[in-house]
């Protein structure tokens, strides 16, 4: 009993970790930023280097180094609660990080066969994942509807709407948001085709 709820738990820390680490690396890549401003014609409306400041900003912010400057009241008001959700998300990979850890140690002293498990948990998160990031998919397939009933789940006091002068909006237009999703979902993607190939390697093998 005690093995299997270890490989389980193990089962769920790979699919937190497939999930949410593509996230995490492009909420604070730089040139992920970059190139989707470029992509949205951001640099006609703003001035590059003045782009580039307020990014940082925002970044610096994002990891409580430093306050926000440059947006309203009301936009600061949003960010902050942006903040504390990325900051949950990021403490629950962290900790499902530590867990797997613990997890696969746990499996690792009460397995005949470690690879075999190892393999079988990793292969199952994958699979899992893709069923996952596939409906994730669909449902991006009609982004402002999905993107608005994010907002309204995340963010239920409302204080989401801005006007299109406004320099949030400037910014982050909708479908820089939906580029941004699309990115993080192509990087969870990969790491769910990944975690499946162990397995599907040794059993080619096997054969």
């Amino acid at each position: 009993m005690t093995k299997k709820i270890f490989f389980l738990s193990s089962i769920l820390f790979f699919i937190i970790l497939i999930l949410f680490l593509p996230l995490k690396l492009l909420v604070f890549c730089e040139q992920n930023y970059f190139s989707l401003f470029e992509k949205n014609n951001v640099y006609e409306n703003m001035d590059m280097s003045e782009v580039k400041l307020i990014l940082l900003n925002l970044l610096f912010f994002f990891n409580e180094e430093e306050e926000l400057f440059y947006f309203s009241s009301d936009e600061k008001a949003h960010l902050e609660d942006v903040r504390i959700l990325f900051k949950k998300l990021f403490l629950l990979l962290k900790v499902s990080i530590a867990l797997l850890f613990v997890s696969l140690i746990g499996l690792y002293a009460l397995s005949k066969n470690f690879q075999d498990e190892f393999f079988k948990a990793l292969f199952l998160s994958g699979i899992c994942s893709f069923v996952f990031l596939s409906l994730l998919f669909f449902a991006s397939l009609n982004f402002s509807i999905t993107f608005d009933g994010f907002h309204k789940l995340f963010f239920p006091q409302g204080n989401y709407l801005f006007s299109s002068e406004s320099l949030l909006i400037t910014l982050f237009p909708e479908k820089f948001f939906k580029d941004f999703f699309i990115r993080v979902l192509f990087g969870s993607l990969i790491l769910s085709i990944i975690s499946v190939l162990p397995q599907l390697f040794l059993n080619k093998l096997k054969k």
